[in-house]
């Protein structure tokens, strides 16, 4: 719009001065005065405009890479072993693999019994409440036809991962008119207790073998 406006304001002018030339000229004729031709000027080029590229975004650091998770390692045993995994509650033991896991466990609050063919010596692992530990022990004890049930020592111990607290109880009772002795290693995980006992009668039980069963105890 601003060229057009140019352009015509130059154009009014020479007509202008055209008139007044020839109001002010003799009556002789003259040589007619030819105006100089308007020149367009020539149409201002605008450079192209390159479009600027974005910039292109920082690189997200690369997150740290986590250690892995350290694998537990089975404690070793004297005895050729078997191992049973709870993985509900996150734990395993070894038993003796000369022992038969039972279909189901009898005991109430067991997840996991194993005895020998003649049924002693047995191994059985039971998940309870820790605020009822006691109570729920002898229930299950009661349960299998368990009597006359007596604590002969308790010790604060630490389970085979060098970390983890426990105790290890042994205990003395009948059943069906035989002694039996109970080796057990219990461990808190939650509100859960989680014990592993080794069972047999009391004149023939091994207790470096009972003792070395339940304290291959540990968490995952």
């Amino acid at each position: 719009m601003f060229k057009n406006r140019l352009i015509l304001a130059c154009l009014s002018m020479a007509i202008l001065l055209t008139m007044v030339f020839m109001a002010c000229a003799p009556a002789a004729p003259a040589k007619p005065v030819t105006p100089p031709a308007a020149t367009t000027p020539p149409a201002a080029t605008t450079p192209p405009v390159t479009p600027t590229p974005p910039p292109t975004p920082p690189t997200p650091p690369t997150p740290p890479t986590p250690p892995p998770a350290a694998a537990t390692t089975p404690p070793k045993t004297s005895y050729n072993a078997k191992t049973y995994t709870n993985s509900e509650y996150g734990f395993f033991f070894l038993y003796p693999a000369t022992m038969i896991a039972a279909a189901e466990p009898k005991a109430k609050y067991g997840v996991f019994e194993a005895a020998d063919s003649m049924q002693v010596p047995a191994v059985g692992a039971s998940v309870i409440d820790t605020a009822k530990a006691e109570a729920q022990v002898e229930e299950a004890l009661t349960g299998v036809g368990g009597s006359n049930i007596k604590t002969v020592s308790t010790d604060n111990v630490t389970l085979a991962d060098g970390k983890t607290k426990g105790t290890f109880t042994k205990l003395s009772w009948k059943s069906s008119g035989y002694d039996i002795t109970t080796y057990s290693l219990a461990t808190e995980k939650g509100d859960k207790t989680i014990s592993v006992a080794y069972t047999s009668l009391t004149d023939m039980i091994d207790a470096k073998i009972a003792k070395e069963v339940v304290f291959t105890l540990t968490l995952k």
